[in-house]
């Protein structure tokens, strides 16, 4: 898939911007201390083998949510590895109002609807299986990054 762009779900991205700010942050930031550093450099080869990362608003906030939990030093030089992917990337949008009518709305909520939309335009990865095992009955391939774990 080498000219398609890349959809992370919340998690992977909060793993990728704590990667690319501070590795060892793996140890101590409780909400990527299920990650390890070999999760990062599994991520970093999945985006590689990618155009391009693309991002919804929605999974960009629900990461910077998760970020503010961080001390403050550590907080700033994580927010201006967000800020850096953030001016960087393409973000997509649905209105809420389009997307609240859709039944994985209700299932899954917010984010994981945006993700589902936006499965046959790009690939999305997610540490989800609901979502992905949803995705996958109707036909989309989104992928799991915990499957990939496991194949390695």
């Amino acid at each position: 898939s080498g000219s398609r762009s890349l959809l992370l779900d919340s998690n992977l991205l909060l793993l990728w911007i704590t990667a690319q700010y501070d590795l060892r942050l793996l140890a101590t930031f409780k909400r990527v201390q299920m990650f390890t550093q070999d999760d990062a450099i599994l991520l970093a080869w999945i985006i590689d083998q990618f155009h391009s990362v693309v991002t919804t608003t929605h999974v960009v906030t629900e990461a910077s949510n998760l970020g503010n939990s961080l001390s403050s030093y550590s907080r700033i030089g994580w927010f201006t590895a967000l800020s850096e992917f953030s001016t960087t990337t393409l973000e997509e949008t649905h209105p809420l109002n389009a997307m609240a009518t859709r039944e994985e709305f209700i299932r899954f909520g917010v984010t994981d609807c945006a993700l589902s939309n936006l499965s046959s335009k790009y690939q999305v990865l997610t540490t989800d299986h609901r979502l992905s095992n949803y995705a996958r009955e109707l036909g989309m391939p989104v992928l799991n990054f915990n499957d990939l774990r496991q194949m390695i």
